[in-house]
């Protein structure tokens, strides 16, 4: 009976009804959103059984504080020696040319250890784990088993060709396997170190995973790996000096990969929008409340109970925040599917469940959850102030206006206060992140990308000569470079804001070597002529690498500026010799510095060979076009074909479509803490004038009586807005602080602006102190023209 009274209440006042829901689905449907991702990716049981137990270790450089792989030798002597590991694997990144029946394809993978499953306690859903010492074996993920195989139930010991070689396929890992840290991979081999690789420890391209013994925690472990590192620095102090250990659990690290400090600091916004949402709802039961006294008295009269009228009015508020719920949902599912569009394929293997994010049953509970907690508690302060009255007033007619209580007033003015507190600790988090995205995609990235295309290959072993990779690159080359609409075409063994990079020492002759662990590190890309002119790296002196570079030729380098100022400082070093990959070069050239993995990316060393001296089997074709590149990629993938019928070609994609990936993450971020400032700055603009707007209806017998003595429309003018805007100050003082605090959890989001920055504090304080203004001089303009007879005859 009490629920069918509430409905037709609440269909008597359809406008009430309508913004009531339409403001907490929009604080709930916000909420709801985030929080999907939050279940989906922090929350669902993780695939690997004990995984507290399972720590990467990483090494570190001790001076520059840089995390770094691990060498084989490092790595061997931690599995021997650390006593403190059940089982210790380890990963290096590949891809492989897959070919066959279908066309070729690459795909990428892990070479991994014998080990490797067994240490993250993952067993094959169908065949075995890899035994130690066996080659030319493969195991496949479910995707690519399913995708590429069609689930043939007869894969195993099937051979396939990896990389032109016969392969034989002994297991299949569980559906939706993900290695977090090391990111896509639907192929693994067996990790087979040469006799030389067990004894390196300058090269380091190992990621150690370790399954920690009972009883040992990461910090006990740090203990312990610190101390052997230590060791090994005194052991071998020409390569391990100055290298440091770090042991991270892998909850940790997917948490970091996943950007899940972002999503936290969504969440505590969206948390703030709904409570803003909830508080201008609470403001509207409380204002419509005033105008039903009348009724809750008549029922008083005839005998009914206080609390059943408070248990009506809560009935009617929970329906409210029921039907917003519901509403949220809808605005959670088109907010999800956004952020999924948004998000690039790229991220997706970095990400727990491969970036998959439902609004499942969990999910709906907790939506459930919030409605039901909100409406109870922004539901219970109305219901009490529109049921506190003297009843005999009421009935004589001596308040028709519905006056509100001195308490309910000062509730509604707390109300108020702390969403113009919330609104300025959301807007200063929207402006840091909106002012850091902008520096961010304005930075000097040191390259052009527009309208160059790239294309990634891994030539396989069957190029097992220098000669015949130069062969298969210049065949490239010479049939791309006479395509109608190819400005210019190139090779480079990678190209900036790809996944692949490759670092070496560099020295520099006739500069005594530095000491062990100090000895520079350099980012080395062999590429072909033409390559700088493609990407239009500026040339600040001498050549870049031309023709005449041949393989028979002086070997040639060019620099950039950040090794130029940082070692030939006020000198020029065209001319100079260093040695790179242990062989002596001429610096030819020098080019600006590049922004290789990220536009935030700090200036590092970077040294251009000649890949014709340099020849690499990991390749990118760069083609600078004239016009729209699009067409000119199925081009591309045809010449390749022609040159090598079973040589794949990763996605090709232009350079402008990579630093928008790079970029994505912090651009969802903007916009999202954007849209929720602008929500945030309208939801306290209509709370604001919601509230002086019922103050002015209250108080217009008393305005009546103060124009009747001679107050002139510019004192009630003032009286009005003065009143509002010591409440909208004392809000927006408290609100300055707590941003304060709140913007220090944004510092590992922004770039090149600090979480403290005063012009992000000064101009969201005077936005919202204008918005302000203006939702308080609305109600105080009408309340300076009321009449004094009509308002004095009125009551």
């Amino acid at each position: 009976m009490e629920l069918k009274y509430a409905f037709r209440q609440l269909f008597k006042s359809p406008g009430f009804a309508i913004v009531a829901i339409l403001t907490l689905a929009l604080g709930i449907g916000a909420n709801t959103a985030i929080f999907s991702f939050i279940s989906s990716w922090m929350l669902k049981p993780s695939p690997f059984p004990n995984i507290d137990r399972l720590v990467l270790l990483l090494e570190t450089n001790k001076r520059t504080g840089s995390e770094n792989f691990t060498a084989p030798a490092d790595y061997l002597d931690w599995r021997d020696q650390a006593g403190i590991f059940e089982e210790l694997a380890a990963a290096t990144g590949n891809s492989y040319n897959l070919t066959g029946s279908d066309d070729p394809v690459k795909v990428p993978g892990l070479e991994v250890s014998a080990n490797f499953f067994r240490t993250l306690g993952v067993k094959p859903a169908l065949g075995r784990e890899f035994t130690e010492s066996e080659e030319n074996v493969v195991i496949l993920t479910h995707e690519l088993w399913r995708d590429r195989f069609g689930s043939d139930p007869n894969i195993l010991r099937r051979s396939i060709t990896v990389d032109g070689l016969p392969t034989t396929v002994v297991g299949v890992v569980p559906e939706n396997f993900q290695y977090i840290p090391m990111g896509a991979a639907d192929m693994f081999t067996p990790l087979t170190l040469t006799p030389q690789q067990k004894t390196m420890r300058d090269s380091a391209f190992l990621q150690p995973v370790g399954r920690l013994k009972p009883g040992i925690d990461p910090a006990r472990a740090t203990a312990a790996m610190t101390a052997l590192q230590t060791s090994l620095e005194r052991a071998y102090p020409l390569t391990n000096t100055n290298r440091g250990i770090l042991v991270r659990t892998l909850t940790e690290e997917i948490n970091l990969q996943a950007g899940n400090n972002a999503i936290e600091v969504v969440y505590a916004i969206v948390c703030f929008v709904l409570l803003m949402a909830c508080a201008n709802v609470a403001n509207l039961i409380m204002s419509r409340s005033s105008g039903r006294r009348k009724e809750m008295a008549v029922r008083l009269a005839l005998g009914a109970p206080r609390w059943r009228l408070i248990r009506q009015l809560l009935i009617e508020t929970l329906i409210l925040f029921g039907a917003g719920a519901a509403g949220g949902i809808l605005f959670a599912k088109w907010g999800v599917a956004w952020l999924m569009r948004a998000i690039p394929a790229r991220s997706l293997p970095y990400i727990p469940h491969h970036g998959r994010v439902e609004i499942d049953p969990p999910v709906l509970l907790f939506t459930l959850g919030i409605a039901l907690l909100n409406g109870l508690i922004f539901g219970l302060a109305p219901a009490l102030e529109g049921t506190r009255f003297d009843v005999n007033s009421i009935l004589k007619d001596a308040a028709s206006r519905g006056s509100s209580s001195a308490a309910g007033g000062r509730f509604r003015k707390i109300l108020v206060a702390g969403e113009m507190a919330l609104a300025v600790m959301v807007v200063v988090c929207g402006a840091l992140l909106v002012d850091s995205f902008v520096r961010l995609v304005n930075v000097d990235l040191g390259f052009n990308g527009e309208r160059v295309l790239v294309a990634e290959m891994q030539l396989p072993p069957s190029y097992k000569t220098p000669a015949s990779i130069r062969q298969f690159s210049d065949a490239v080359l010479e049939r791309l470079q006479p395509i109608r609409g190819v400005d210019r075409a190139s090779i480079g063994q990678y190209t900036p804001m790809s996944e692949s990079g490759n670092m070496g020492p560099i020295y520099f002759e006739g500069h005594p070597d530095p000491p062990p662990g100090q000895v520079p590190r350099v980012r080395l890309n062999a590429v072909s002529p033409g390559y700088l002119e493609s990407l239009s790296i500026a040339l600040t002196a001498g050549r870049t690498i031309s023709r005449d570079d041949s393989p028979d030729a002086t070997r040639a380098v060019v620099i950039n500026e950040t090794i130029a100022n940082r070692y030939y400082p006020g000198e020029n070093p065209v001319g100079k010799r260093v040695r790179v990959q242990k062989k002596s070069a001429t610096i030819v050239g020098v080019v600006k510095p590049v922004k290789y993995y990220r536009p935030d990316s700090p200036p590092e060393n970077q040294i251009y060979l000649a890949f014709a001296q340099n020849p690499v089997s990991e390749l990118t074709v760069v083609v600078r076009t004239s016009g729209d590149p699009a067409p000119i990629a199925q081009q591309i993938r045809a010449v390749v074909r022609e040159v090598d019928p079973n040589q794949p070609v990763s996605a090709i994609t232009t350079i402008a479509a990579r630093v928008a990936d790079r970029t994505a993450p912090d651009k969802i971020l903007t916009e999202m803490t954007g849209f929720f400032g602008l929500l945030a700055l309208f939801l306290a603009a209509i709370g604001l004038y919601g509230v002086m707007a019922h103050s002015v209806v209250q108080r217009t017998r008393e305005i009546g009586v103060r124009v009747a003595l001679g107050a002139q429309s510019r004192d009630v003018l003032g009286m009005v807005i003065r009143q509002g805007m010591t409440l909208v100050l004392s809000g927006m003082a408290l609100g300055l602080v707590g941003a304060f605090f709140l913007a220090k959890a944004l510092a590992s989001l922004l770039y090149g602006i600090k979480p403290g920055d005063p012009v992000a504090f000064f101009s969201t304080f005077a936005i919202l102190a204008a918005v302000a203004l203006l939702a308080c001089w609305i109600p105080a303009r009408r309340a300076s023209r009321v009449d004094p007879l009509v308002a004095l005859r009125y009551e």
